[in-house]
């Protein structure tokens, strides 16, 4: 039977680890974020929301399609900390996130207890940054602050952050469980994935942006709160499925 304390007890020393030299590879993934809600706020959200907008609906909802495929790209990864020791420059030759797990493999710490460590500093880091952006989203953009209101915009935000919370349990499990180079090469699908996603719902005349907040205007929190239910149920599979992988993983030697 698993000891409860020992096992939070290692999870808390994994997850503690990762903050050690001032979690300057955090700060950095933040500013990052800062320049993507820049890039956000001047995506032609007034064209695309107002009903005064005098543009054609096909021109509206092409005008739309980088907006989506966008929200649909960033939002899956935004809880990544691209600056973190994992994903510094050259890291598919050389291995480190395959390093890291061969090392903490040889030390009295569980698949479970790595997993569990994974996820919840993914918690922190989709927190964390997940504000970062959506913060200085509604501080840039004109039509957010001014037009939306905070809490519908809040709300917004929460099925965002459901979808992050999702997708970035997927690719948690390729994280973890594949090497660097399938899942450089697999990032590069999901990038094909996204933007297929964002042509059907172009060719289909359902832009996804604008139904997000049509749906949070109609129904309330309640859709924020099915989407980051949806997303905690995603990530709590996926570290099960990483444990189990864990494993069964030939590491190096």
């Amino acid at each position: 039977m698993m000891d409860r304390s020992n096992f939070w007890t290692n999870v808390r020393f994994l997850v503690g680890h990762e903050f050690k030299g001032g979690g300057w590879w955090l700060a950095g993934s933040g500013a990052m974020n800062v320049i993507f809600a820049l890039i956000a706020s001047i995506l032609p959200y007034q064209e695309y929301f107002s009903a005064q907008s005098g543009l054609a609906v096909d021109q509206v909802v092409s005008d739309m399609f980088v907006t989506d495929l966008f929200y649909l790209m960033i939002m899956s990864s935004i809880g990544f900390a691209l600056f973190s020791r994992e994903y510094r420059s050259n890291w598919v030759k050389t291995r480190p996130i395959t390093r890291k797990l061969t090392y903490l493999k040889g030390l009295p710490i569980s698949s479970n207890e790595i997993a569990a460590s994974r996820s919840i500093l993914y918690l922190i880091t989709l927190g964390l940054l997940g504000s970062v952006f959506f913060v200085a989203l509604y501080l840039f953009s004109p039509f957010f602050h001014s037009e939306i209101g905070l809490g519908l915009y809040i709300s917004f935000a929460l099925v965002w952050l459901g979808y992050a919370l999702a997708v970035g349990g997927t690719f948690l499990i390729a994280e973890q469980t594949m090497s660097e180079k399938a899942y450089f090469i697999l990032s590069f699908l999901f990038i094909g994935i996204f933007t297929a996603i964002a042509v059907l719902l172009r060719v289909t005349g359902f832009p996804l942006v604008k139904n997000v907040l049509a749906w949070v205007q109609q129904y309330g929190v309640i859709v924020s709160f099915l989407s980051v239910i949806i997303g905690l149920i995603v990530l709590l599979l996926s570290t099960k499925v990483i444990a189990h992988r864990l494993n069964k993983r030939e590491l190096l030697g």
